[in-house]
């Protein structure tokens, strides 16, 4: 099973959970960050990035591959927050095609 996890931007804490996740045989972990990293929680954490990752460029509002993912895919997605016009836009999708999502 393919898992995509979108979130708002890298933590420490939540990478313990990312990569014993990516550890199982039977789950292909892919976190999507919507941006590097929040000026307000500057972690001094070197982060440890574990599993697949990718960061959102900078700039760009709309991260389509995942929106057609949501629609041509049998993936599953776990979608933190929907102040993003990408959540926004894959929550849509996946609700239009009837797929659950979390």
């Amino acid at each position: 099973m393919i898992l995509h996890w979108i979130v708002p931007n890298p933590t420490p804490y939540n990478n313990y959970l990312y990569n014993g996740l990516a550890e199982s045989r039977h789950l292909k972990l892919s976190v999507h960050y919507l941006s590097a990293g929040l000026s307000s929680h500057p972690w001094r954490d070197p982060m440890n990035l574990r599993f697949k990752h990718k960061f959102r460029q900078p700039g760009v509002h709309v991260d389509w591959e995942l929106v057609r993912l949501a629609v041509c895919s049998n993936d599953k997605f776990v979608i933190a927050g929907w102040r993003d016009a990408t959540c926004i836009l894959t929550i849509a999708a996946l609700g239009l095609t009837g797929r659950p999502f979390a």
